[in-house]
């Protein structure tokens, strides 16, 4: 079986290769043509042996071959004049030792080819596709073929591709992917021009359709288009194309790209389409003649006639094949061959296939216009007149048109067809109007909306704009006012901060100096300077206070009132950030934001619910939660005050048991305590706050940190930023509270709650991570 990588397709070429001088050379050809093959797993063709037999007869009647010059291999014959392997190779051989550099060789293939991971080939009549060996072993490689052919004397070559008129081997009926030339298989088909023949020297390939489209059977006449109108050609309809008469390769290109895709698309009513793509190198290709008519009388005088039977091949010595041409029988004779079309009358159609739209963009124009026409003749077409404004008339025999470089403003296209008699139609008119230059447009891509918060040191905007005529050529961005713009190629800026509300201004310019209106986005600076310490801003509806980075003493002396042994060492710890600390603790109000039906609860009949009083019985989870739904809620960044922190912040420098002093009476001037709190929380901010502006450091109640708790951690602990214990059993809680004594609530004080407990004097503060580098 063949494998995924294989593709077939069918496919009908002809390689021509002419000698170097008219004078002396002679024209043979080889032509190859299989409709049914020995194997019934590869499709039927309907119209390759016809191909073959008309291609062939015009060539022997109208161009010169000499038809003992001409042999055939056709699966309908007997064995000797099938296209096996074998027989294609040994014709190939035998013609590459008799064919001068001043000869002229055809060799037609129309048949099946297929394209494998291994390389390409041509279906032989005899081909087997069990398997990628099989193939290669039963099959004529291109690669093979290419070695043959240029052991074949001549310095002008030819291929004419007629492909996928018929479903393909694997295909599926009806299926019209199946048809398609591939692009791989073409590839393979590229022959090398000789030298030496005389001053043309040229190779080329002429497709029936490009790479990867269909070429299309004609319906009704057991033909392709492609093959139907090369018969036509080579009977002498291309030569109107030259008016002196000679019928030349060019001529024959140049009518095969008239006639073909108008065919196809008045058969099947505009649906479909079918262009014969050519790829030559060497030069000489258009001017090589194969026959000379009569101007205007192409074909006339010289009828077409059958081939009368066929004529066996013998083999000579040395197992030489002495070679005959292989004509076809009788029964062939109704073999379908077109006539060339009557003369008429009435004069030509044309109308626009395809043109530009009315109004077209500079940018368009500088691209290219394309025109493409559509005509209607009993003569057929000899070319196209066509006049742009009051320019000159101009001629093609193209039936396309494409104008360049354009100014702005309105034009008018005349086209006329012009007939092999010289009649002209009627003009086709299109009028269009190519617009000046437009302005083009900018946008922001970063920041992307209005309102925008900037949280950094500076500002990096980025510009993108659109040019629908041609390209930007540069950006324009201010901060403040329009007026302060910088330029930038690159439509990327960066502004230092500015704290507050500010305005962003944009502008493009194009190439050829033409600006977009402004574009205006406002922004928000939020604190982009350094704040001050104990600076208060609101975030998200809760009050923070700044709090510098700095070094303090962290712990208590051994000779402090009240002292535990988890307070020591003192030691010096380094706070390199500075960060905002919740002014107060979390109040019930604000924690019911996160948990609507959270109750604080009440003390020996004292109430602790009220809005503006401390949240109480939270587990520290229930703390970290609320910090990390406030993140998600506002797009910033909340945490709970490492231990280290909140000392830091607690002490604002001060070595005392306080911050406002050492005895327990300078307590109640800064906290609800045991002696002074009346057994309940109170409302947030009512005693003294520390030299930071942070109220309630001191009892109210306890604080939640992020630590774990360590009781030996001082001893051990990082100089800078210290996080505590990688692990415990409980988190540090800190300040005291209403409940306790004088001794809780000193600057030093540890204590370790279970992360799980819920007290009625235990509730929390945040931090707010919005620093300058965030």
């Amino acid at each position: 079986m063949l494998t995924k990588g294989t593709i077939i397709l069918s496919i009908a070429f002809a390689l021509f290769i002419s000698a170097a001088s008219v004078q002396a050379e002679e024209r043979y050809a080889l032509l190859v043509g299989i409709n049914k093959y020995n194997s019934s797993r590869i499709s039927e063709l309907k119209g390759a042996v016809d191909d073959v037999v008309s291609v062939g007869v015009a060539l022997t009647q109208y161009c010169d071959f000499d038809k003992d010059n001409v042999y055939y291999l056709t699966s309908d014959r007997d064995p000797d004049h099938q296209p096996y392997k074998t027989k294609i190779v040994s014709i190939l051989d035998y013609l590459a030792d008799i064919i001068k550099p001043e000869d002229a060789f055809i060799f037609y293939f129309s048949g099946h080819g297929v394209t494998q991971n291994n390389g390409q080939f041509l279906l032989t009549q005899n081909a087997d596709i069990s398997s990628e060996s099989c193939v290669k072993m039963s099959c004529l490689a291109l690669g093979d073929l290419h070695s043959m052919l240029d052991r074949i004397r001549a310095s002008k070559k030819v291929i004419i591709v007629d492909a996928c008129r018929n479903q393909s081997v694997l295909a599926a009926k009806g299926d019209k992917e199946g048809t398609k030339l591939s692009a791989e298989f073409s590839k393979g088909l590229t022959m090398r021009p000789k030298s030496g023949g005389g001053d043309i020297s040229f190779s080329a390939v002429l497709y029936a359709c490009k790479p990867n489209h269909v070429a299309y059977e004609y319906p009704g006449k057991k033909r392709g288009f492609f093959s139907f109108f090369l018969t036509q050609a080579l009977q002498g309809a291309a030569e109107a194309l030259n008016k002196n008469g000679d019928l030349t390769l060019g001529s024959i290109d140049a009518y095969l790209e008239t006639s073909v895709n108008a065919a196809v698309k008045r058969e099947f009513r505009g649906e479909a389409e079918q262009r014969p793509w050519i790829d030559r190198k060497g030069s000489g290709f258009s001017t090589w003649r194969l026959a000379h008519f009569k101007p205007g009388r192409a074909g006339i005088g010289r009828p077409f006639q059958a081939v009368p039977g066929p004529v066996p091949v013998s083999v000579g010595g040395n197992n030489q094949p002495i070679l005959k041409p292989y004509e076809p029988a009788a029964t062939q004779q109704d073999v379908y061959v077109p006539q060339m079309p009557s003369v008429g009358s009435n004069p030509p159609k044309i109308d626009f296939m395809k043109k530009p739209p009315s109004s077209v963009s500079r940018l368009e124009a500088k691209r290219g216009l394309e025109f493409r026409f559509k005509s209607e003749t009993q003569a057929g077409i000899a070319r196209y007149d066509y006049r742009l404004d009051n320019e000159g008339i101009k001629s093609t025999q193209r039936i396309n048109l494409r104008l360049n470089g354009l100014s702005s403003g309105t034009h008018k296209l005349q086209v006329q067809a012009v007939d092999i008699n010289g009649s002209k139609s009627k003009p086709a008119i299109h009028q269009f109007t190519i617009r000046g230059n437009e302005r083009p447009t900018v946008r922001f891509v970063t920041p992307a909306t209005s309102g925008s918060k900037v949280r950094a040191k500076s500002l990096k905007v980025k510009l993108t704009g659109k040019d629908t005529d041609g390209k930007i050529a540069k950006y324009r961005c201010a901060l403040g006012n329009a007026r302060n713009a910088k330029a930038s190629n690159s439509g990327e800026f960066e502004f230092q901060s500015a704290d507050g509300n500010q305005r962003l201004f944009a502008q493009a310019e194009d190439d050829e100096g033409a600006l977009s209106d402004w574009e205006e986005l406002d922004v928000v600076y939020e604190y982009a300077t350094e704040p001050s310490p104990g600076d208060e801003r609101t975030f998200d509806g809760i009050a923070f206070v700044w709090i510098p980075a700095g070094d303090f003493m962290m712990g208590s002396p051994s000779s402090e009132k009240n002292r535990d042994d988890d307070e020591g060492p003192v030691h010096r710890v380094r706070i390199s950030k500075g960060f905002w600390l919740g002014k107060y603790e979390i109040t019930n109000a604000q924690y019911r934001r996160f948990k609507s039906g959270h109750d604080s609860g009440d003390y020996k009949g004292h109430g602790l619910n009220g809005g503006n009083q401390p949240v109480v019985n939270v587990s520290w989870d229930d703390a970290k939660g609320y910090t990390e739904w406030l993140s998600r809620r506002s797009g910033g960044k909340y945490r709970l005050p490492t231990e280290a922190e909140w000392e830091y912040a607690c002490r604002v420098g001060t070595p005392t048991r306080f911050y406002t002093g050492d005895a327990d009476s300078d307590l109640g001037r800064a906290g609800w305590y045991g002696s002074n709190s009346g057994g309940k929380t109170h409302a947030v901010g009512q005693k003294a706050a520390n030299g930071w502006g942070l109220y309630d450091m001191r009892g109210n109640v306890w604080e939640w940190c992020s630590d774990w708790y360590g009781k030996g951690y001082y001893g051990s602990s990082p100089g800078v930023d210290p996080t505590g214990p990688g692990s415990g059993s409980g988190r540090v809680g800190r300040g005291g509270s209403w409940g306790g004594n004088p001794g809780f609530c000193r600057s030093a004080y540890r204590y370790r709650f279970a992360p799980t407990s819920r007290n009625y004097d235990l509730g929390f503060r945040v931090v707010a991570v919005r620093r300058l580098d965030d």
